[in-house]
């Protein structure tokens, strides 16, 4: 498996891209050890949108994506695909293995879940490759600019509802109805942009309609988010007296271990033990995998380009780079 997986729901659009469908086209990069992450260094879009537009739900430009893709496509044709150690890739960490026992449980007992720890520590990549692996889950990622529309238009793509912007109440009854009875479950990553800070206080209407779903659809939903929304939750009375006494599940993410870190290293090509230790021992980087990945990537690229051995002093020269 690998990382940024495309979620396969219902619905996709039929259109060909060279002859092949998005399913068939992502396939096709994946052959070829081109995941999402690959891809977003080739195009300059994000893996979220790109995940987005394999499983039809982006909301922009879908055309000038597609052709994006299929430039790739003619590049990586003619030149070949670039090393797999350059790309990322699921490994199974310690973090890892948290959250999906999480995701887990909370399905198993229809909870509402909130999952939060610092950013960099791989939940995005393990709720991710969750998804992938399990029928019956939807993901989706949020950003600054989403809004009670972007979820509710989402999930009606994914069940197949209708979706009416000027009648939104009729749409989130359609989208309870289509949950209700059915073992599914809703992931929503980065959580903390449902809700939205202004002068007159919290905005909380998309948090509301996830609520909403909960209590009418009786379906597993997940929040995973930084601790700062977690706190809001906890320290926000307008906020927590309708949400937090719903929550089944509270996990706190601990930081990464040089366990991780090392296997994290290993399976993207680091495999010298200096080198290894170097980066989980930076006072720095310490519990911060998207750190340490960053380092790591780096070191590899300057080792394959002056053909020298990924070792401690290519880690530490790596470092002058970055920070």
């Amino acid at each position: 498996m690998t990382q940024g997986a495309v979620i396969p729901i219902e619905g996709k659009k039929p259109e060909t891209w060279d002859g092949l469908s998005r399913e068939q086209l992502h396939q096709w990069f994946e052959k070829r050890g081109q995941n999402l992450g690959a891809l977003a260094g080739y195009t300059r879009r994000s893996r979220s949108a790109l995940s987005q537009w394999f499983s039809g739900q982006y909301e922009g430009d879908e055309k000038a994506v597609g052709e994006e893709l299929l430039k790739v496509k003619v590049l990586l044709t003619e030149t070949g695909a670039q090393p797999k150690a350059m790309a990322e890739h699921y490994v199974e960490t310690s973090i890892a293995k948290e959250i999906v026992t999480t995701l887990k449980v909370a399905r198993l007992d229809r909870d509402l879940a909130v999952i939060y720890g610092a950013a960099g520590q791989g939940k995005t990549v393990a709720a991710l490759e969750y998804a992938k692996r399990q029928p019956g889950v939807f993901y989706t990622d949020l950003d600054y600019t989403s809004t009670v529309y972007t979820i509710a238009r989402r999930l009606c793509a994914w069940l197949h509802v209708e979706f009416s912007q000027y009648h939104l109440d009729e749409t989130l009854e359609r989208i309870c109805k289509a949950l209700q009875g059915r073992d599914l479950q809703i992931i929503i990553d980065q959580a903390e942009f449902l809700i939205h800070k202004s002068a007159a206080g919290y905005k909380t209407s998309a948090l509301e309609f996830v609520r909403t779903i909960y209590d009418k659809a009786g379906v597993s939903i997940c929040l995973v988010c930084l601790p700062s929304f977690y706190e809001v939750l906890v320290r926000n009375t307008r906020v927590s007296d309708y949400i937090l006494s719903r929550v089944g599940i509270r996990r706190e993410l601990r930081t990464c271990t040089d366990a991780d870190v090392a296997s994290w290293a290993k399976a993207h090509g680091v495999s010298d033990e200096g080198a290894i230790k170097e980066l989980a021992q930076r006072k720095e980087l310490k519990g911060h995998l998207r750190k340490i990945q960053r380092a790591a990537k780096k070191a590899l690229r300057m080792a394959h380009a002056t053909n020298r051995p990924c070792d401690a002093a290519m880690v530490r020269e790596a470092f002058g780079y970055i920070f």
